[in-house]
């Protein structure tokens, strides 16, 4: 049995642990304030990022399709429920059977609380401000059509489409977000980006600017 004086102790240790991830918390929020950015309560414990996104789909198989053939995500793990999908910067896309987590899941390492979703969903993947055109030659090569974009006034662009669950999926350069500025002015994309990144894609993308947005409705 723990007596007072370690149940203390153990208390003082948490604190101390509480004290110090606030701390840290408090100058992150600090360099962001000189920044002009406003961000988490000071006295949440630290976050690093989003480590999974979850979407929820009729069909494994047809989105798992979907996702590495728009996208080139690797599978990571995959049973009768679920996917899991390797997204960059070490984040994980999971893709899960519509009413398949209802109950409770049994794992060794424990029990996954039961969790589901119904109705259309929205996600958005970051992608570098020079791959914006690159990513709308991709969408019509590959015949998803391109629903909207829009040019943010805080400087980033959005693309919208489908997937095969009508899910509302996002790509969007940087600037949309005051945690996730623009590049400089020096570093923004110009016709001369465009050439040299599209120079080694032209069978791939064989148009050098994407057609007006009325030309995507098609199948």
């Amino acid at each position: 049995m723990l007596s007072w004086s370690s149940t203390l102790d153990a208390r003082g240790d948490r604190g101390s642990r509480l004290a110090r991830c606030r701390c840290r918390a408090a100058r992150v929020s600090s360099d962001y304030r000189r920044k002009g950015v406003a961000l988490m309560v000071p006295n949440s414990p630290a976050v690093n990022r989003i480590l999974e996104t979850s979407l929820y789909v009729e069909e494994l198989d047809r989105s798992i399709t979907f996702y590495t053939r728009v996208f080139g995500f690797a599978v990571l793990f995959r049973d009768h429920r679920m996917c899991a999908m390797a997204v960059p910067d070490r984040q994980v896309l999971l893709l899960f059977f519509k009413g398949g987590s209802i109950l409770p899941t049994e794992t060794r390492a424990g029990i996954i609380p039961p969790h589901d979703s119904r109705g259309t969903q929205h996600l958005c993947f970051s992608i570098p401000d020079s791959a914006l055109y690159i990513w709308q030659d991709h969408l019509k090569l590959l015949g998803i059509a391109l629903e909207s974009r829009l040019d943010w006034p805080r400087g980033g662009s959005s693309l919208y489409f489908r997937d095969p669950d009508d899910h509302s999926i996002e790509v969007a350069t940087s600037g949309l977000w005051q945690n996730d500025p623009r590049a400089a002015a020096s570093e923004d994309v110009t016709d001369r980006d465009y050439d040299d990144q599209a120079n080694g894609d032209r069978d791939r993308f064989p148009s050098r600017r994407p057609p007006d947005a009325g030309e995507f409705n098609g199948d």
